[in-house]
């Protein structure tokens, strides 16, 4: 009687145990699959415990696709993203604080850091160009530039002063600073003052492209960008003063 009870127990057991090695053999491998799947959602949205929306991932419009943090009352704090704000340019991405600042890849693919006001206006921006140029600008709360700082291209240096409707007043550069010429001249240096219009009406300063290395000299024009009075120390050391007249002939002179 004994041994018909461990018998049937033992047989029991072994039953039992073969069918929970059946059931666990069915059931991993479909947790295995199950966990090989991925989750594919357009968009997805975190709560809190009261149901407020605190973490937004989604994609669009266009190649744009970004991860959002918003505090409790639903306001986007920071984000991630890239293809641009509008899904419009591939090139773009970056991290931003709205209200704060923004670093990231920008148009063309120049890399920016931004600092806005508490009006979501851009006051300064350092930038670092495609060729490796890096410059920082200060605009004012119309974001117009109204202070620039760079180098490049070649030897430039330089910072321009501008006024509200974007027209540089002010230039202090050295390694020349014509445009057709800037960055190829390392004997230059250079104080510039411009009228509203951009017309330069004084120079001070070392060598131009057009002038021997070496030579100083103030040169102021008139209303018509034409120079009227040149005062010159050449490159010998020897100073000299003109008067020009509106034809570029000169009316007096000392040496």
């Amino acid at each position: 009687m004994r041994r018909t009870l461990l018998l049937s127990g033992s047989v029991s057991f072994l039953m039992a145990f073969l069918g929970g090695i059946c059931a666990f053999s069915l059931v991993v491998p479909s947790m295995v699959e199950a966990q090989q799947d991925r989750l594919r959602v357009e968009a997805l949205t975190v709560t809190d415990v009261n149901n407020a929306d605190r973490v937004a991932l989604g994609t669009g419009p266009g190649v744009k696709s970004q991860v959002a943090v918003l505090d409790a009352q639903g306001t986007v704090r920071a984000e991630m993203y890239t293809g641009g704000t509008n899904g419009s340019d591939p090139t773009s991405s970056a991290i931003r604080i709205p209200g704060v600042a923004r670093l990231g890849t920008g148009t063309s693919d120049f890399a920016a850091f931004d600092m806005d006001d508490t009006t979501g206006s851009s006051r300064i921006s350092l930038d670092v160009a495609t060729d490796g140029a890096p410059a920082m600008t200060l605009r004012d709360e119309q974001e117009a530039d109204r202070v620039r700082l760079s180098q490049g291209p070649g030897v430039r240096a330089g910072v321009d002063v501008l006024d509200g409707a974007g027209v540089p007043r002010i230039t202090m550069a050295t390694g020349g600073t014509n445009p057709a010429t800037a960055g190829t001249v390392p004997g230059s240096s250079a104080l510039e003052i411009r009228a509203g219009d951009g017309a330069m009406r004084a120079r001070l300063g070392t060598a131009s492209s057009s002038e021997p290395e070496g030579q100083v000299e103030l040169a102021l024009r008139d209303q018509d960008n034409k120079v009227r009075a040149l005062l010159v120390v050449s490159p010998d050391g020897t100073p000299s003063l003109q008067f020009l007249d509106a034809s570029g002939n000169v009316t007096w002179s000392a040496q």
